[in-house]
């Protein structure tokens, strides 16, 4: 006869394990509009140690992810350097496939402290404000609504390429929404025949972006920011002196990354 103990620790071993399959429950009433009303809350999970929420549903037809969250500073990173939903079909966690949305705007934050600066506006007064309460940001991430990349889902390069949804061979959906108090909303619909070598269970994945700083050649000590080390950025001095703004630059900057097995059958 076993020991109770042996058996108390085998169960906890098992209800752990059992914890890590998220079960995408079947539900056909999602809209994909920015609005997480019509989620049920109890498939609502947090990321552990972030302010961010996700969910995953699926139909017959569709896999559903929602992001949620209700942090300004988590919501003002992934407008800034954007959101990568990745999906393994094996269920392990490679970036097989990804679908970014938002799409990163850090380019043109870049580009409008240049701007500031050529136009005689101090550096100190535009750092000040909040650059997702200038117009020409704004503007940008209006017109980004539709904008998404994907990797990997027409060949098996893992070059990101830029579509509008409207012009996508895929029926693909995306929508955000903002709300009061910093709160942000992304709704994905991806059809389960684009997953590839797909299963029984899946694996989710979700990252924020980052930008990367290289020192380039020569003794000027000037950094040239580019974007995950594939685009090309603009020559800029090091990041903040101040400690604070440092500090605050490298928590914009900290991607937010977690993986979630999936059931899906």
């Amino acid at each position: 006869m076993r020991h109770p103990f042996f058996l108390l620790v085998m169960a906890l071993i098992l209800n752990s394990c059992s914890k890590n399959i998220y079960k995408a429950t079947d539900n056909k009433n999602i809209a994909i509009d920015g609005d997480a009303s019509d989620w049920d809350l109890s498939d609502i999970q947090r990321v552990p140690d972030e302010n961010l929420l996700y969910a995953v549903n699926r139909d017959k037809e569709r896999l559903f992810v929602l992001v949620k969250s209700t942090d300004p500073q988590v919501s003002k990173k992934i407008q800034a350097l954007g959101l990568t939903i990745w999906v393994d079909g094996k269920g392990k966690k490679k970036k097989r496939q990804g679908i970014t949305y938002p799409i990163s705007i850090a380019e043109d934050i870049f580009i409008k402290r240049i701007q500031q600066r050529k136009s005689g506006i101090g550096n100190r007064d535009f750092q000040q404000r909040n650059f997702l309460e200038d117009e020409q940001v704004l503007q940008h991430i209006n017109e980004n609504k539709n904008t998404v990349e994907l990797t990997n889902f027409f060949d098996d390069s893992d070059e990101p390429f830029k579509f509008q949804l409207s012009e996508l061979r895929i029926p693909i959906e995306a929508a955000r929404k903002r709300a009061g108090q910093g709160e942000l909303v992304i709704e994905l619909a991806i059809p389960l025949n684009t997953i590839k070598k797909k299963k029984g269970k899946i694996s989710i994945g979700l990252e924020t972006g980052k930008l990367e700083f290289q020192r380039p050649g020569g003794s000027s000590g000037n950094f040239r920011p580019g974007l995950v080390g594939r685009r090309p950025g603009f020559r800029q001095r090091p990041v903040a002196s101040n400690p604070q703004r440092r500090e605050q630059f490298k928590e914009l900057n900290t991607p937010i990354k977690h993986w979630e097995k999936v059931e899906i059958d």
